[in-house]
């Protein structure tokens, strides 16, 4: 079992287990994007985060992350992440 906070495995995020399914429900994907320089807030999102893609155009970062619901807001509000489509 992964730690608190820790990104599933790959695994575990693809199986049928439906510990799986309820973890998903409560976790939302994010799209944003931040300054290559913004080290700290990088760091944050790697700490808080499932860093689910992430690609460097033009001195910034693309990134899609998974937060859990307790963090969507923050994630939100700080980066201007927009949900994910698919």
């Amino acid at each position: 079992m992964n730690a608190p906070g820790r990104p599933l495995t790959p695994a575990f995020r693809n199986s049928r287990d439906p510990r799986a399914a309820r973890l998903a429900a409560t976790r939302t994907t994010l799209d944003l994007t931040i300054d290559a320089a913004d080290g700290a807030g990088i760091s944050w999102l790697h700490r808080n985060a499932e860093v689910l893609n992430k690609e460097l155009h033009d001195g910034r970062f693309d990134m899609t992350v998974r937060v859990d619901e307790t963090k969507r807001d923050i994630v939100v509000n700080r980066y201007a992440a927009v949900p994910h489509v698919m």
